[in-house]
């Protein structure tokens, strides 16, 4: 489930793009994990307003989510040289211990691109949640993940909007 943090918005005006090459204090650890979770709030944004401005053209055959696949054992937080080795050390025993094995998260994302009943049930900008021993599989998705379970800001549609303007905008300068 998504879970706000303090702050949790996303500044349009000030996304810079800077490499960390050092977390030695918890401000610093904190203030990467704020920029993870807004990461996570513009995919749940995007997959939202990408949905509305399908249906919108009248492409209703076409199905986007976006999903929560759980904690995955792979190194992806640890592999960064900014993180000190004490840090990378913790992480990975708590990852190890607590994770999902690399091809059941794989299979999770898998199941929600291809479940035949995505098309039948027409879920389409839906954020999904893992859930072991809930929902479809074992390590499948979660039927449940509701809109309830959003927070006030991966609801807000406006948000939604401003996101998928900026999206166009950037890529239209990349372009």
């Amino acid at each position: 489930m998504y879970k706000a943090v303090p702050g949790d918005i996303i500044d349009f005006e000030d996304l810079r793009v800077e490499r960390v090459t050092n977390l030695q204090t918890v401000a610093d650890v904190q203030a990467s994990l704020q920029r993870y979770a807004r990461s996570k709030l513009a995919n749940i944004l995007f997959a939202r307003a990408l949905h509305k401005h399908l249906q919108e053209s009248g492409q209703d055959n076409i199905f986007v989510n976006c999903l929560n696949p759980g904690t995955i054992g792979t190194s992806a937080a640890t592999d960064s040289a900014a993180i000190p080795p004490w840090i990378a050390f913790l992480t990975s025993s708590v990852v190890r211990m607590t994770s999902i094995p690399v091809q059941d998260g794989a299979r999770t994302t898998l199941l929600l691109t291809t479940d035949p009943e995505i098309a039948s049930r027409k879920l389409s900008g839906r954020y999904f949640d893992v859930g072991p021993l809930a929902g479809k599989f074992w390590y499948g998705y979660s039927w449940d993940a509701t809109e309830a379970k959003l927070s006030k800001a991966a609801r807000n549609d406006e948000l939604g909007e401003t996101l998928w303007k900026w999206s166009i905008d950037m890529m239209k300068t990349a372009l």
